[in-house]
């Protein structure tokens, strides 16, 4: 050590130099007097400052630099550095303020610790901790990762794909340049993603985001929160809490969530979906999508053709918007200005406003206002019912259906339409006869107004009956169908009063809703490989729609109602999801029909879903198949069919078509046939049959009977105390909480136990118990045991997880080892397999001297300690996270995870697999793990999170180390025409030879 004769003058100052060509250490704290500048050397130095303000310089190499107390000033220097600022307000720099003298920029971690510290990264990869109390860090270039922990901290991320961590207090989070991902932690922070596309998550605390340019993904977490998408395409998810959200210039999506959020899109063509709360949404500039979701909901459309869905009060304003209104509430539709598509369902408000408007009704006690303009107004559907429709200013169209209307024409020259409607006229369905039912004109205007019927039910004056009612006229067709004029003579109409013609005729009367018009009934999408959702809104169950897929392979999904679909060339999947809402004594004569054109055995595919609802039982054998003309009809319970056109009936089988069934609320019996059926309980004691097929059944809530049938199904118990049983095939049984019994019948089964105190029988097969999730199975306060009634030696297997923090001390042997030996012991006539709270095992009438080891498998997760976990004869993992952890699998296929630290990893026989995870690795040192048998050519060492296109066997240096091979993960990289170096893993292969190690020894995932 060399002490500076020019420092000496200063009579409370010292500078150390470290000039040995070698490993040091300097100590500041161990000198006669105070030392401001301790200069390092160019190997890996460790230096220490004392409690007066240091300068201290790593220069090259690894260093590891402490400051200790007083306001200190560290310079890390070339490759990858440690620095500690330790107490005071301390200034730390991964490298020196001038051009390094190494080629190098490595990992840099540095440690602010207490006092308010700056921290500044350098052009490698770095990993800055502010540490205790109000931090500045500054990440540089790089793809870094800041750490802002206690206190109220800013970080600037600068260039490069960062990682931003407010942690405690309230932070502010800069990510700048970069792809970069930002995390605000506890308290009321502020993020702004900067440059790029950027990740940016609140969590706790009222936050305030920003996404500032680029394509980026704000997510509020807890608190009432403000997100701003900023420049870009940007996608803001709400929370929970009362948020604001605003989507800024670009075609942003905005989703809220529970509470009651606000979401404004601004500029763009954008998506709002308000979810859960009593939300307010703004579409802004554009062409945009509005949803409320649940809640009472309002949303307002702005300048341009806006569509609104799902929402209490709903104003279209300017442009031509689509409006559909809530399908379970009283709500207000208004279109505003422009010639809007306005719908309601039930108890609604529709208003066009101004312009040429359409306004349909689907529900019951509808009021539908044209306003000015010349406007549509039609009732559609079988459930509309008592609708009063008002023309207003305009000359105006009104179209009832076969129920009781009021119909207001207002002033202008109106058309009053009874017959087909404009929007499904016969050529769509031409089998349809219409009805109109006893409709009254309230304001009939003779020489003004037009009355029109369709010529399915009149073809001239001379067909009516015109009768004289005190000061009201009845006009009756052959049907016995009424309308009834207020205040009109009858004597005064003549037949130029009436139009006898199809609603085709008026279909200018749409106006810019034509085209629309055409398309919301027939749907071709080309030659593309689509996806067509038919979602019906409120009760619109009646229509007929077409869709047809084009060629390519297409989903064509129908959600309830009367449609007709045509995949077109091509491998196509019909969905067909209907609600039947019907109980087993329903006398409803209504049927939904979907026809399918072109369906194809072995190319195309048939699933049919179904809400049962109020049906007590459901049974698939309800569903019959017949012929009828060249069609096949499949036929639910005459109130659901499906016509396969040109398809021969008898050709037909059950497994063709994929079934699923949802039950309700109440205590069911829900029987599935010899396809692949998806049968889900809901609420209440349920009973599920799979019967043949490969099922998937789940009991939900209640305490269910589940059976799989022949197939290889997969069972679910849900809550309750349920009863699973597989039957014949390779099933799999999950216990769900509650106490379930399980029998997995003929066949190689899989059960799984979950909390609970369960009875597991694998019937015959050979069959594997599986329990010990402990991260799934929540608290560890609670105790379960799970009992197996005919466990085969030589056989059955079992697989438990535990983790060490969660087992019982006497599981830890007088060496402090871990082994799964110690978890069997005898008890009377049965093997008790202890260990977590969730996953002890009694196997019944069982001689431990018997036992198997193959036949059981260990997963051991270590602590965040020093660790020895041995395994056993079966195929074991072995986890050992944090410290130095010694690994030992036994016999068996073995998984050795050392985690992070200096890991010793024994595999012992059979093909084990030696991991090393990137996600495991701490930067600040260089970590060694040893393998102590590695078996070249059938052992492998998995290096994991490690990015496989970028990294290969060239990327190691392996060298002989005496009788061991020590192979070193050294990659350079380029940044800005510098270079940086990782060289934190090593692996130390004993009594192996270097020559014998190969690429064939390692895999990359």
């Amino acid at each position: 050590m060399n002490i500076n004769d020019q420092d000496l003058s200063e009579p409370n100052s010292l500078s150390l130099t470290f000039d040995e060509q070698q490993n040091g250490v300097i100590n500041a704290a161990s000198t006669t007097r105070a030392a401001s500048d301790i200069i390092g050397t160019d190997q890996n130095d460790t230096l220490h400052g004392d409690d007066n303000d240091n300068r201290i310089y790593g220069l090259d190499y690894n260093d590891t630099l402490y400051g200790h107390g007083g306001d200190d000033e560290l310079h890390g220097g070339s490759r990858s550095d440690t620095l500690y600022g330790g107490d005071g307000n301390d200034k730390l720099y991964g490298m020196t303020d001038t051009a390094p003298t190494g080629p190098y920029y490595g990992f840099n971690r540095l440690y602010g610790e207490s006092g308010n510290d700056e921290l500044y990264g350098s052009l490698g990869i770095d990993h800055l901790y502010g540490g205790l109390h109000n931090d500045v860090l500054y990440g540089d270039q790089g793809n870094d990762s800041l750490y802002g922990e206690q206190g109220h901290d800013t970080l600037h991320g600068g260039d490069g794909a960062d990682r931003l961590y407010g942690d405690g207090g309230n932070d502010t989070l800069h990510g700048e340049d970069g792809i970069d991902k930002l995390y605000g932690g506890a308290g009321d922070d502020f993020l702004s993603g900067g440059e790029g596309n950027d990740e940016i998550s609140g969590d706790a605390g009222d936050d305030q985001l920003e996404g500032d340019s680029g394509d980026d993904e704000l997510t509020g977490g807890a608190g009432n929160d403000i997100l701003n998408g900023g420049d870009g395409d940007d996608t803001l998810l709400a929370n929970v809490g009362n948020d604001t959200l605003y989507g800024g210039e670009g075609n942003d999506t905005l989703y809220g969530n529970e509470g009651d959020d606000t979401l404004n899109g601004q500029d763009g063509n954008d998506t709002l979906f308000g979810d859960q709360g009593d939300d307010t949404l703004f579409g802004g500039n554009g062409n945009n999508s509005l949803d409320g979701g649940s809640g009472y909901d309002r949303a307002y459309g702005a300048s341009g053709d806006d569509t609104i869905i799902d929402s209490e009060l709903a104003i279209g304003a300017g442009g031509k918007d689509i409006i559909f209104a809530n399908a379970h509430t009283a709500d207000v539709a208004i279109g505003g200005a422009g010639n809007d598509w306005v719908e309601g369902f039930g108890g609604d408000l529709v208003s066009g406003g101004s312009g040429n408007d359409v306004l349909v009704s689907f529900g019951k006690n509808d009021t539908l206002q044209g306003g000015t303009g010349d406007d549509v107004l039609l009732i559609e559907g079988s459930t509309a019912d008592s609708t009063r429709l008002f023309g207003g200013a305009g000359d105006d169209y009104l179209s009832g259906n076969g129920k009781d209307q009021l119909l207001i024409g207002g002033s202008g020259a109106d058309i009053f339409h009874f017959g087909h409607s404009i929007l499904r006229s016969e050529d769509v369905i031409p089998n349809e006869t219409p009805s109109i039912g006893h409709d009254r004109i309230v304001d009939f205007e003779i020489g003004v107004d037009t009355i029109s019927i369709d010529t399915s039910l009149a073809n001239s004056i001379d067909d009516l009956i015109i009768e004289q009612h005190g000061i009201t006229t009845r006009i009756t067709l052959s049907d016995g169908s009424t309308i009834i004029l207020n205040k009109v003579q009858a004597t005064d109409l003549s037949t130029s009063d009436f139009a006898f013609t199809s609603a085709n005729t008026y279909s200018d009367r749409l106006g810019d809703w034509q085209s629309y018009a055409d398309s919301y009934w027939r749907f071709s999408t080309a030659s593309n490989n689509d996806t067509i959702n038919i979602k019906k809104i409120g009760n619109n169950t009646n229509n007929a729609e077409y869709f047809d897929g084009g060629a390519g392979d297409d989903t064509l999904t129908s959600r309830g109602g009367n449609d007709i679909l045509a995949g077109g060339d091509g491998n196509d999947t019909f969905e067909l999801r209907q609600e039947i809402r019907f109980s087993s004594t329903d006398t409803s004569t209504d049927i939904q029909t979907v026809q399918i054109e072109d369906f194809t055995v072995g190319t195309d595919t048939l699933t049919i879903s179904f809400n049962s609802y109020n049906l007590s039982g459901f049974d698939l054998s309800m569903i019959t198949a017949k012929q009828v003309g060249s069609a096949a009809v499949l036929e639910l319970n005459e109130y659901f069919q499906v016509v396969l056109k040109n398809f021969d009936a008898t050709s037909f089988e059950s497994e063709q078509v994929s079934y699923v069934i949802r039950g309700n609320n109440g205590n069911e019996t829900l029987l599935g046939d010899d396809a692949n059926n998806t049968i889900s309980g809901e609420k209440g004691n349920d009973i599920i049959e799979g019967d043949g097929g490969d099922d998937t059944l789940d009991g939900g809530a209640g305490n269910d009977a589940v059976s799989g049938g022949n197939g290889n199904d997969q069972l679910w118990g849900g809550g309750g105390s349920d009863t699973l049983f597989g039957n014949e095939g390779n099933d799999k049984l999950y216990a769900e909480g509650g106490n379930d019994q399980l029998d997995g019948g003929a066949g190689d089964d899989l059960l799984v136990a979950d909390i609970g105190n369960n009875t597991l029988t694998g019937g015959s097969g050979e069959d594997t118990f599986k329990a010990g999730d402990y991260e799934k199975n929540g608290s560890q306060n609670s105790q379960y045991h799970n009992t197996v009634t005919d466990f085969e030696i030589d056989k059955d297997s079992v697989e438990i997880t535990h983790a060490l923090d969660s087992l019982s001390l006497h599981h830890l042997d007088d060496d402090g080892i871990y082994s799964v030996t110690d978890f069997f012991s005898q008890v009377g006539s049965d093997v008790l397999i202890e260990g977590s709270r969730q996953a002890s095992f009694t196997l019944e009438n069982i001689n431990l001297a018997d036992l198997n080891g193959g036949q059981f498998h260990f997963t051991l997760i270590g602590r965040n300690s020093a660790d020895h976990i041995v395994g056993g004869d079966g195929n074991d993992t072995l986890i050992g996270r944090k410290g130095n952890d010694t690994l030992e699998g036994g016999a068996g296929n073995d998984w050795l995870e050392g985690g992070v630290g200096f890991d010793t990893l024994t595999g012992g026989q059979g093909a084990d697999t030696f991991v090393v995870d990137d996600d495991q690795v701490d930067f600040s040192i260089v970590e060694t793990d040893t393998i102590s048998d590695f078996e070249v050519g059938i052992d492998k060492v998995l290096f994991s999170h490690y990015n496989a296109d970028k990294i290969d066997f060239d990327d190691f240096i392996v060298t002989q180390q005496g009788s061991d091979t020590l192979v070193e993960l050294i990659r350079p990289y380029s940044i800005d025409e510098r270079e940086y170096v990782d060289d934190y893993v090593h692996v130390l292969f004993k009594n192996t030879n270097v020559s014998d190690i190969t690429a064939d020894d390692f895999v990359f995932v």
